[in-house]
Formats: structure tokens, sequence, C-alpha cells
């Protein structure tokens, strides 16, 4: 009779344990197809609002990645250019330009390396239903922050059947959230690598926050 108990309880638990173990599946098959891609380039649409009561706003632009870690986003007025280690943002209508660190800067957070690796390492992965992204079929995870020095409280990712991320969302400790949604995706596209350093337009104001 214990036997048979037993036997059932673990029938019973098999099905939570494959959920724990899918969601870290698809993470490492995200992380494996990320690690096969040189260059990158999609248009997208970011939303975000200032807190979860605030209506969102959205605006539409260009995204451009290379190994490792650089990328171009390109909106109608601004810029943010990175060659890995120092991200330039420039506002073509004021004229400024403010140069920071990678990983001091709002938007590395846009960076997919941040969001298949650097999130990742600080929270747990929850596998959640499927669900459908400009006609593709994707897995989502949820990734919980386990607090500490993390900045951010979850982030869902949204990764069709290649393994390719398509949509993304951020919320951070203060109820601020973010995302983007990718098309027009190309895999490994011919870039120029000019494309992820920056010269500074004379006359413009230079703040450097390095």
């Amino acid at each position: 009779m214990l036997n048979k108990i037993s036997a059932a309880v673990v029938f019973l638990l098999i099905p939570f344990v494959l959920f724990a173990q899918n969601g870290n599946q698809v993470l490492k098959n995200i992380q494996n197809r990320f690690n096969s891609v040189n260059t990158l380039s999609a248009d997208f649409v970011q939303t975000g609002a200032l807190s979860m009561e605030k209506k969102l706003s959205s605006t539409k632009g260009k995204l451009y990645f290379q190994k490792d870690n650089k990328y171009r986003i390109e909106f109608r007025n601004l810029e943010f250019i990175s060659d890995g280690s120092t991200v330039w943002s420039y506002n073509k209508k004021n004229k400024k330009v403010v140069i920071n660190d990678v990983n001091n800067n709002d938007a590395s957070s846009f960076s997919l390396k941040r969001l298949v690796y650097d999130y990742p390492a600080g929270s747990t992965v929850e596998l959640l239903p499927q669900e459908t992204v400009s006609s593709a079929k994707c897995n989502v995870l949820r990734l919980n922050s386990k607090g500490g020095r993390q900045n951010f409280k979850s982030v869902k990712i949204w990764a069709d059947m290649n393994n390719i991320i398509r949509k993304a969302e951020v919320t951070d400790k203060s109820g601020a959230m973010y995302a983007f949604e990718l098309s027009n995706i190309k895999i490994n596209p011919s870039l120029n690598s000019g494309m992820f350093s920056f010269e500074t337009p004379k006359g413009s104001e230079v703040i450097d926050l390095r």
C-alpha cells in the first residue's frame, strides 16, 4: 500500500519538476541561440510607463547589434551607441551628447546581452504559457528578481520557436515599466563596424559621466 502511495505522489510531482526544468531549458536554448548570433538588425516598438497606473506611451526605432554587446539604437531624435564598454546618448534636436559606462546607462537595459545573461543571473526563472507575438508562437519566461543589488523587479521574455527574442518587458522596483517588440528581424546581416562608434558633431554639448 505504501509503495502505491509513494508512486502516486511521485507521479503527481513529475509535472511540477518538469515545469521547473523546462523554464531553465528554454533559457538555455535562448542563450545558445544568442551565442550563435554575430550581428542582428530589427525594427522595434518601445512602450513604457513611469508606474503601473500611468498610461503607456510608445515610440518606434531601429536596433543594430554586434558581438560583443555592441549596439546602436535609433529613434527619431535620439541615438544610443555602444562599443561594448562606453555608451553615447545623442539628442539630435538639442545637440547634446551624454557619455557613460555601459553598466551605468539606462539604454543598456535594452542590451540583448543583459536580457539573455545579466537579468537571469540574478533571478529565478518561471515558464509561462505560450503566447503569439506578431504571428510567431513564443515561449514566455518570467524572471523574478532575487533582490539584493538588482535594480529590477521582474523581466518577461518572449522567444519564438527558433529561440530568437521577439519581445521583452522590464519592470523596475518602483513599478516603472518598459517593453519592446521586435519585427523585421535579420540574423547575421553585414554591418559596418563604424556603426558602433561615435564621433561628436561639431557644436554639440558634451556631458561625460564616466
